[in-house]
């Protein structure tokens, strides 16, 4: 009796023992994907906060979007934030910060792009710290100086990119922009301009 008894009982052990670790799996798969889960909408949060103040700088927020005047946008408002100039940064460097300490547990995807935004972002305000920190030479290096806030503004801009592509949760960015048109709609200012233009004729 004892051959059949203690090899069945060994089988039932087995198989309670393999059903314990494929829920153990399961288990912490599930908690895994959670995490994930969590982690990435934590950094979406931060990486629109972020967003919206690159855009801020660039004055992409204002009517008709980015201003298209060739002068610079982003150096517009550096003059206007000289005194805390280095606060806006400083703050934005922590957002980039939090999503760099989270991204080791977040999907591929926003992992991905929170390291292109990451480099886009040093990039974009090492030019600019540049330019704000140094006066306009006068020598045949002026070229070069002229161009750091049209180089940082590009990366600024693609760093803006990056985040609503692979950092930024879709449906926030779609509930923004509809906020926005809501607000431009409803905006007086725009109302009137737009009354303007249409008793002169223009498109």
């Amino acid at each position: 009796m004892s051959d059949v008894f203690f090899p069945a009982l060994e089988a039932i052990a087995t198989a309670a023992i393999a059903g314990f670790t494929i829920t153990q799996w399961r288990s912490d798969t599930l908690k895994k994907q959670a995490r994930v889960r969590e982690v990435d909408s934590r950094i979406s949060t931060v990486g629109f906060l972020l967003r919206r103040q690159l855009r801020s700088w660039l004055g992409m927020d204002g009517e008709g979007g980015a201003n298209k005047n060739p002068i610079s946008q982003v150096t517009r408002w550096v003059e206007r934030h000289r005194l805390d100039y280095s606060d806006h940064v400083a703050r934005a460097e922590q957002r980039l910060e939090e999503m760099a300490s989270l991204a080791g547990e977040a999907s591929p995807e926003v992992s991905t792009g929170v390291k292109a935004a990451f480099v886009l972002f040093l990039g974009g305000t090492r030019r600019l710290n540049q330019w704000a920190s140094t006066d306009r030479p006068r020598d045949e290096t002026e070229f070069d100086y002229d161009r750091l806030p049209m180089d940082a503004e590009k990366d600024l801009t693609s760093c803006i990119t990056a985040l609503e592509r692979g950092v930024i949760d879709t449906n926030l960015l779609i509930a923004d922009k509809k906020l926005d048109e809501l607000r431009e709609a409803q905006d007086p200012f725009r109302q009137l301009a737009e009354a303007i233009r249409r008793d002169r004729g223009l498109p």
